[in-house]
């Protein structure tokens, strides 16, 4: 059970084995032994502080995409709102996923496994289902749904670029405070 425990939060980028051996936690035997795999420590950034990133680059995205749409489109309600309607496709996305993997997390490799692959495809069913909605209503516009939807793309390969900004932009914040 402690190996277990211990290897979860390894995973998690929580400890490593010289931090466990410091820390009394491990002896010299288990530091030494090779079972415990443990990961380095790096910079330990939090799923939901990820998820935070994801959202705020959402709302810019959907900025610009509304600007965008309500300068070129003639049909501002439907464009206006397909976009709004795929970027909170995308923000519910990108929640379901962190919770998803949160849970994962926790079960051995081959529930796991499982686990995601289930979510994955009810994620698939639920937007293939939203467009469906979208496609028989008329009143969205299908292809500003899915431009907005690509906001989850979008969030997730500018993360590690929002991470550092937002990191850049705490430490100067507390310098001024100090």
């Amino acid at each position: 059970m402690k190996q277990k425990t211990i290897q979860k939060m390894a995973d998690k980028g929580l400890i490593s084995k010289e931090l466990l051996a410091e820390a009394g936690i491990l002896d010299e035997d288990e530091a030494a032994e090779e079972e415990i795999v443990l990961v380095p420590v790096t910079e330990h950034v939090t799923l939901k502080q990820t998820v935070q990133e994801m959202m705020i680059v959402m709302v810019l995205w959907l900025a610009v995409i509304e600007l965008a749409g309500i300068w070129w489109f003639e049909d501002k309600l439907g464009i206006g709102l397909g976009f709004l309607a795929g970027v909170l496709v995308a923000a519910a996305m990108v929640v379901h996923i962190a919770w998803t993997l949160d849970w994962a997390v926790d079960l051995e490799e081959k529930a796991a496994k499982a686990k995601i692959r289930l979510h994955a495809i009810l994620r698939y069913l639920a937007v293939v289902g939203i467009f469906a909605l979208i496609l028989f209503t008329g009143v969205l516009n299908p292809i500003a749904a899915f431009v907005g939807i690509l906001a989850l793309k979008v969030s997730a390969y500018l993360q590690p670029l929002t991470h550092k900004a937002f990191k850049a932009f705490s430490e100067r914040r507390k310098r001024e405070k100090t």
